[in-house]
């Protein structure tokens, strides 16, 4: 198995010594000279002596498959949320006759659809950290807190992916198999690409704090064997990192079917 390969002449080696004595041939320092007249792929980076081998690389590269795929998963997402909004109006205009204007959150940005009828549904993204949390009762935080280990992941997906509330769809994860997420920010007032591992962390904080914080306001609400459960679960989670590890899997898990 040729486990030395040399990109910038496009060769590889099985034995290392072999590979010492091409680093120092004049066919490698030549091309090693030239390297800024070789041809690179855009994809994955890799180094080409010629044209030719370049255009026949891109036919297989991996990098550029996995791009392909991530922008077609992006259009499907964006095909979706539009139907999406299209029954909510359809929906809206068999209820009533007058002219309706819909605006859900704070005006990050907008997705307007307008129809024959001048009738305009505006959907405004709110920003990670911004959600819109009318719909989030003392139910739901009770409820939630019932599933205990799953409480978490229970509540982010009532926040984040309530078809209700398609202003809080801040987070998505386009291609499961990269390691990436999108996120809307209030910051620059659009989608950003960022590690996933981030995103996924950065959502069950919140979700956790969220518990944490309504925690007593209902506690009365809620059988005292539920109490112990959470109360140590709450134990768990703050003293042990294999806790969180598990709800951040679970979490990453529902984002990306959520986001089909």
């Amino acid at each position: 198995m040729k486990s030395h390969h040399c990109g910038i002449c496009s060769c590889s080696f099985s034995c290392k010594k072999n590979y010492d004595l091409h680093l120092i041939s004049k066919k490698h320092i030549k091309r090693e000279k030239d390297s800024n007249k070789m041809y690179y792929c855009n994809y994955c980076g890799k180094l080409f002596a010629y044209a030719s081998g370049l255009s026949k690389h891109k036919k297989t590269c991996k990098q550029k498959e996995d791009e392909i795929s991530e922008l077609k998963q992006a259009y499907e997402n964006e095909r979706v949320a539009r139907k999406l909004l299209e029954k909510r109006l359809e929906k809206i205009e068999n209820n009533s006759s007058e002219k309706q204007n819909i605006q859900v959150g704070n005006v990050d940005k907008q997705t307007n659809i307008e129809t024959q009828q001048n009738n305009n549904l505006t959907i405004n993204i709110n920003a990670v950290g911004h959600e819109n949390l009318n719909h989030i009762t003392d139910q739901i935080i009770i409820k939630c807190i019932g599933k205990v280990y799953e409480s978490i992941p229970q509540l982010l997906k009532h926040i984040h992916y309530d078809p209700n509330h398609p202003e809080n769809a801040n987070v998505k994860i386009p291609n499961k198999k990269l390691p990436y997420a999108s996120v809307y920010k209030k910051r620059t007032g659009k989608w950003e690409t960022i590690q996933r591992d981030d995103a996924i962390d950065d959502m069950v904080d919140r979700g956790y704090n969220i518990l944490d914080e309504n925690y007593p306001d209902v506690k009365s609400q809620i059988p005292e064997n539920h109490q112990k459960h959470f109360e140590r679960f709450q134990t768990n989670y703050e003293s042990d990192p294999n806790v969180k590890k598990t709800i951040k899997k679970d979490v990453d898990m529902m984002v990306i079917d959520s986001t089909r």
